[in-house]
């Protein structure tokens, strides 16, 4: 267990990059920790973890940028892997540093898959009560992006089941290919047991008016099971949050702000 640790600084490095713990594995806790350090790396980059395996980060936040030269950066964690039944888990946690770089990018975390064969058990994902606050992307540079989250995927049989509950994202969302949402980008899971509820994007300070782009990244509707797009003024009026269900015990709800975590 790694819990209430502060670090800032700078860190360049190759892959399972993070701002406070490169991989975060073997069934390990994360908790209370802030990290404010400014990384970049060429592939799976996160502003607090590099790479979940099979762990759990909770009550903890991100504030550095997060560059990445190849392939999966986020403002909080770069990669998520789960596998022989075991779960992941990110809760009561943000980011608010900018994203920028190459490849799949998101503004809490990059990506979400399974790691192993074909047919083995995979695992469930939690991404519960969450936000994030920074920029994805920039109009310069092509790439999977996503205001909270750019990829949940399963690259075999659709094993894997993801819970995606009461977060938000805020940030501009920018990339030259077609492939990115205000709140997600891709979903290619067939599993018909994962659960997105109660999901929200800011329409206005994301730039884009659909939360989540198609697996073939081919069309701008907004899909009601990803996250559900608003604008900034009912972004920040508190009965939004509460008719959907959001804890008052979790989250601070005023009008006038965004929901920030207790």
């Amino acid at each position: 267990t790694i819990q209430n640790i502060n670090v800032s600084g700078v860190i360049v490095a190759d892959e399972e990059v993070g701002g406070m713990v490169g991989q975060l594995g073997n069934n390990s806790i994360l908790s209370n920790s802030v990290s404010s350090t400014q990384t970049s790396g060429r592939e799976e980059v996160g502003g607090l973890i590099g790479r979940i395996f099979s762990s759990t980060t909770t009550t903890s936040t991100a504030s550095g940028d997060v560059a990445v030269s190849s392939n999966f950066g986020g403002g909080l964690v770069g990669m998520i892997f789960t596998q022989g039944g075991s779960n992941a888990w990110v809760t009561r946690s943000s980011a608010s540093g900018n994203v920028t770089g190459g490849g799949t990018k998101g503004g809490l975390i990059a990506n979400a898959t399974h790691s192993g064969a074909a047919h083995t058990i995979a695992g469930e994902v939690f991404v519960e009560d969450n936000f994030s606050t920074g920029n994805v992307g920039d109009a310069a540079t092509s790439g999977v992006v996503g205001g909270l989250m750019a990829n949940f995927s399963d690259p075999f049989d659709g094993r894997t089941v993801y819970h995606v509950n009461r977060n938000y994202s805020t940030g501009s969302v920018q990339s030259t290919s077609n492939c990115h949402g205000g709140f997600t980008a891709v979903y290619t899971s067939s599993n018909p047991e994962h659960d997105f509820n109660n999901n929200f994007h800011d329409m206005d300070t994301s730039g884009l008016s659909f939360a989540y782009r198609s697996s073939s990244c081919s069309f701008t509707a907004n899909v009601a099971d990803t996250a559900t797009s608003l604008s900034t003024m009912d972004m920040q009026t508190a009965q939004t949050f509460l008719n959907a269900g959001w804890d008052p015990a979790v989250w601070e709800l005023q009008d006038g702000q965004y929901p920030t975590l207790k």
